[in-house]
Order: structure tokens, then sequence, then C-alpha cells
């Protein structure tokens, strides 16, 4: 299997783009986990 980055730190800041896409993967977790919160409040 090849993989396009050589190390975790490349992955992370995956060619300086990781700022925009960790913090796109943040806002969608925290509005999932907000859904979550408040479907088990109405239930």
């Amino acid at each position: 299997m090849h993989t396009s980055f050589t190390s975790l730190s490349e992955f992370l800041h995956m060619g300086r783009n990781g700022s925009y896409v960790w913090s796109a993967y943040a806002i969608v977790f925290v509005v999932l986990l907000l859904f979550w919160i408040f479907a088990r409040r109405n239930s």
C-alpha cells in the first residue's frame, strides 16, 4: 500500500491546508454531537 504522506506531521499539515481540513472536521463533529445531545433530550 502506498500513502501520499511520509510522516504524521506531514499528514496533519496536508500541504498547508491542514488547518482548513481539520477545522471542517471539528465543526462537523460538534454539529453531529449537538444533534445527538438534543435528540436524547427530546426523547
